[in-house]
Parts: structure tokens; sequence; C-alpha cells
């Protein structure tokens, strides 16, 4: 039995105004955030071949990135969007 579709189907569009007053709001407000702080490094460069022993890509290297990654990229955006409080890091080896 084909289930009827009795709702309109919801709109995509996003409230611009009510977006920004949100986020003007941030610098007013603490915001905890719990996670790890990690690097993510990202490698670039072209394939110069196929391996012969295995399937797998040899990469001719041009650069690398190292950009701030899991609880460190949400504290970047946070920071970005104007938080008033800065990221406090507790602990590890």
């Amino acid at each position: 039995m084909k289930r009827q579709h009795t709702q309109e189907p919801t709109s995509t569009s996003v409230d611009l105004l009510a977006l920004r007053e949100c986020v003007e709001q941030f610098a007013t407000k603490t915001v905890v955030l719990l996670g790890d702080f990690v690097a993510d490094e990202f490698q670039f460069g072209e394939i110069s071949r196929v391996s012969r022993e295995a399937p797998v890509l040899i990469l001719k290297h041009r650069e690398t990135q190292i950009v701030p990654g899991g609880g460190a990229n949400a504290a970047n955006n946070l920071a970005s969007l104007g938080c008033a409080r800065p990221a406090r890091h507790s602990g590890g080896r």
C-alpha cells in the first residue's frame, strides 16, 4: 500500500535576518566546547604512478598543510563568529 503525502514539502530557505541576529549575539554568550584538539594534515601533489607491488598510488609531493581539526576546528569556527571566550586545553600527553 502506497503512503499518501499529506504535507507540503518544507522550505529550504533560511531566514537570513534571524541568522544574523543569532550570530551577532555570539559575542555576549559563553560557549562550552568539549572535544579533542587535533591537527589535520593534508598532503598535496600529483600521482606519478601506481606501485607494481600493490594497488597503491605513488604521490609526487608538492606541499603539506596542517590545519586545526576536531575540537580545534570547532573552536576556530566559534572564534570567527565572535565568541567571547578563548579555547582552553586541559591535559593530554
